[in-house]
């Protein structure tokens, strides 16, 4: 069964969601919003390492979410409250962006498994 669009971005927000410790509504935004939350391990979060100071920030759709621990956190509202999302990413302490794409699932095309493939 191919999964839908619809389907994969629900998936994808629901991660993001616990990851970033925000709602997928936050995620939603229908205008240009900057939502702070802080930062925090919830169950099922993907295991990536986190330091006592943490800061990270989400563009999706109209929405900017940033998720940091408290320190970090103030320091983002008070640079970041009030900006538009050119301004948030042109500051001079974000860094490293990275874009990442879902697949059009209406273009994918099904591969078979090669002969020399076996899962064990």
């Amino acid at each position: 069964m191919i999964m839908t669009q619809k389907e994969m971005l629900f998936i994808v927000q629901s991660q993001l969601a616990i990851d970033l410790n925000c709602t997928i509504d936050d995620l939603n935004g229908e205008k240009d919003s900057i939502i702070f939350v802080e930062a925090k391990e919830n169950p099922g979060c993907r295991p990536f390492p986190r330091k006592a100071r943490y800061f990270e920030i989400l563009s999706m759709g109209n929405s900017i979410v940033v998720s940091a621990t408290p320190e970090r956190l103030l320091i983002a509202k008070t640079q970041m409250q009030g900006k538009t999302r050119d301004t948030v990413f042109s500051l001079p302490f974000i860094r490293g962006l990275y874009l990442h794409f879902l697949p059009d699932v209406k273009r994918i095309k099904p591969v078979s498994q090669p002969n020399f493939f076996h899962l064990n």
